[in-house]
């Protein structure tokens, strides 16, 4: 079956209108990547799950808790293989991308992952540079003055790290670009990218609302009659974790989605 090729936008409804009318349109080749990378999350989600099982001793609740991080550890490391593989759909095309093996990883996914780390950390200690420092010049500046140099460093944190968020998809797709070309390419795309991320999330949980209404009313009748049951639970832990899977990979997808938009955008300039 061929796939259709994805047309960049530039306006925030176009955007969003044209993520969604892509992936209604290939629903297989969706499926096909969250297919690729199940096996690996339902290991992880499991392990996270199976944490509320160890509550009987302190031994036990240790050993929970450490199923617990694992699990959620390595379900964020699956993740950006999911979105380095829909970057190269985006923009490379769905015939010619490869998908991102968690198990041998590139040169460009390693390189994806030590940027996303690298910028996590980055983020963090600037967000506790411009949180902190504030509280030193309590003493000279009013509370409202502390709060506001909190929120002017807090939007300045915020600013650099969606601008530099445009890099991913070079890094992906091998891109020419150097950071700083991709970061003063993005300037004036700040509020796009914001705005179509929030507008597609809310359009994306309004669409979950509608499907799991009905999955939720038929849990609500089986649960009446099977939660006596001694297999209830792993049927509950089970169910869970495939709506995990989806809802997760499906907010990932149309993230990645509008990040390489706006990265295929500011390029073709």
């Amino acid at each position: 079956m061929a796939y259709s090729f994805y047309e960049p936008q530039e306006t925030i409804w176009r955007t969003t209108g044209a993520i969604f009318a892509y992936l209604k349109n290939n629903l297989r080749l969706v499926w096909a990547s969250i297919k690729y990378y199940i096996p690996y999350l339902l290991i992880f989600i499991a392990l996270a799950l199976s944490h509320q099982f160890f509550a009987e001793t302190l031994e036990m609740k240790v050993l929970g808790v450490f199923l617990l991080v694992l699990g959620l550890l390595g379900k964020a490391c699956i993740m950006p293989f999911l979105a380095i593989t829909w970057h190269r759909i985006v923009l490379q095309g769905p015939d010619n991308f490869r998908f991102a093996n968690p198990l041998r990883p590139h040169k460009s996914e390693w390189k994806f992952m030590g940027f996303g780390a690298l910028l996590f950390m980055t983020l963090t200690i600037l967000a506790a540079a411009v949180t902190g420092l504030p509280l030193f010049v309590k003493d000279y500046v009013s509370t409202g003055g502390v709060v506001l140099l909190m929120l002017i460093g807090v939007s300045f944190v915020f600013y650099f790290g969606v601008r530099a968020s445009l890099v991913f998809p070079s890094i992906a797709v091998e891109g020419a670009h150097s950071f700083r070309e991709v970061f003063q390419l993005s300037k004036g795309f700040f509020w796009k990218i914001i705005l179509t991320i929030f507008l597609s999330m809310i359009c994306f949980m309004l669409i979950i609302l509608v499907l799991m209404i009905p999955f939720f009313i038929i849990m609500m009748i089986v649960s009446a009659f099977l939660v006596h049951l001694p297999f209830f639970g792993i049927l509950a832990m089970t169910l869970s974790a495939i709506v995990q899977i989806l809802s997760e990979s499906m907010g990932t997808i149309i993230g990645v989605m509008v990040l390489s938009n706006y990265y295929a955008v500011i390029t073709q300039k």
